[in-house]
């Protein structure tokens, strides 16, 4: 309890029975929109990464990405997306609103030691927002 692991590697860390552990289930809640047909959250691209070729950066586009399903790693593989308060303070540029849709939430991976961003495996391209 109160313990600093900033910077830790736990990937082999047996968690079973750890408690005050982020549940991705209320930070998904707590800071993303729920709709009928999923979850909105937001993204840019060309920030860090050059984005894949075979994404098609449009409206009604749906982006995929192999996922690091680590919830340890903070930054990992996998099409990185945050509430729209942190894409703005962090990035420049366009932000997209996208949608994760529910069939798509066990591509969705929500690390511990979050700084706010979440990763998952397919977004749909909503809209630019204004």
């Amino acid at each position: 309890s109160g313990a600093n692991l900033s910077g830790a590697d736990l990937s082999g860390a047996d968690l079973s029975g750890a408690e005050g552990l982020l549940s991705a289930i209320n930070f998904l809640d707590a800071n993303f929109e729920r709709t009928t047909d999923g979850y909105i959250v937001f993204k840019t691209f060309g920030g860090q990464y050059v984005p894949p070729s075979s994404w098609k950066i449009e409206c009604g586009s749906v982006i995929t990405e192999t996922v690091n399903s680590d919830r340890c790693t903070e930054c990992g593989s996998g099409i990185n997306v945050a509430p729209l308060a942190w894409v703005k303070r962090d990035y420049k540029g366009d932000v997209w609103k996208c949608l994760i849709r529910w069939e798509w939430i066990a591509g969705v991976i929500v690390p511990y030691m979050t700084d706010g961003k979440i990763r998952c495996e397919r977004v749909e391209l909503v809209e630019i927002v204004k």
